[in-house]
């Protein structure tokens, strides 16, 4: 992936971590897992922005939500782990980000 093994060792306990605290989740606690920064509506008002998406469930933004909070911790970490290589205190847009 071109990240070093103690980053991805880093990145992997992470998400490790996040997918242990949803399975902890009970019933009473899904409404905590409704409660995160990405505003519902917006994300239901793109999803309904395909032709082909007629209706959309309750839980289909909450989950959608919650997987872009996840993309963002990874873009995040993995900016962290480029800008820290090139020894600089800020990400600038000359640094090579790998996606793969």
């Amino acid at each position: 992936s071109g990240l070093p093994k103690d980053h991805i060792k880093k990145l992997r306990e992470k998400f490790t971590q996040v997918k242990e605290e949803i399975e902890k989740m009970e019933k009473v606690d899904a409404e905590k897992f409704k409660n995160h920064q990405l505003p519902l509506a917006r994300i239901k008002k793109i999803m309904k922005s395909d032709e082909d998406v007629r209706m959309i469930s309750a839980e289909a933004p909450v989950i959608f939500a919650k997987a872009c909070e996840l993309f963002i911790i990874e873009l995040t970490y993995r900016a962290w782990i480029h800008t820290e290589e090139a020894k600089r205190r800020t990400l600038q847009v000359s640094l090579r980000l790998s996606t793969r």
